[in-house]
């Protein structure tokens, strides 16, 4: 199922031609050619985790990174023909960008951001703030003594309006959230 999906995301999307840069966020510029990716980020740009994933086999490729370096040059010549997604994820955000390697060489197909969601409490509440999603938000919140504080799905917006309280006898939560197909984790102490 999951191949014919992709084929037909192949068929119907067009393929983005990337002879010039693109700039994505004014963090990083993107180039490929027939077999190669090279990602030029800006200097103050705080790389936490780089990937690619074929999505065929589910195979992760993860390429160290020195953030003092700016520039990255990946040859993807010798890999098989299909999809893979390439996972840029620094600190705020994670950019998603759908390859597609045939005969003709290396495309882009699509590319996406996610934002990362993020957590502030004070004395019992916390507040979770979700900047954008196109799915509903799966939310799990559990005390350190197993117990269930809040367990629903939100949509982003509902989600940035609502506090949660916890009782003052609680050490510590464990927030999931699950959106974008995305899942993010988060330990929170009092």
């Amino acid at each position: 199922m999951k191949n014919l999906l992709f084929t037909f995301l192949i068929t119907t999307l067009s393929f983005i031609s990337t002879n010039n840069p693109l700039k994505f966020d004014n963090y990083i510029d993107f180039k490929l050619n027939e077999s190669s990716i090279t990602l030029t980020f800006e200097n103050d740009f705080d790389l936490s985790s780089l990937k690619l994933i074929n999505l065929s086999s589910g195979h992760v490729t993860t390429f160290p990174f020195v953030n003092q370096y700016n520039s990255l040059s990946i040859d993807l010549e010798n890999y098989s023909y299909g999809g893979y997604v390439l996972d840029i994820e620094n600190e705020s955000f994670i950019d998603k960008l759908m390859l597609y390697i045939d005969d003709n060489g290396l495309r882009l197909i699509d590319k996406k951001k996610i934002l990362k969601p993020i957590f502030q409490h004070k004395k019992n509440n916390i507040l979770i703030k979700v900047l954008d999603s196109s799915t509903p938000i799966d939310i799990s919140i559990i005390a350190d003594n197993g117990e269930e504080i809040y367990l629903n799905t939100m949509d982003y917006e509902s989600l940035n309006n609502k506090i949660f309280s916890v009782n003052f006898d609680v050490n510590y939560v464990k927030i999931n959230l699950e959106y974008d197909n995305q899942n993010f984790k988060k330990r929170i102490n009092f």
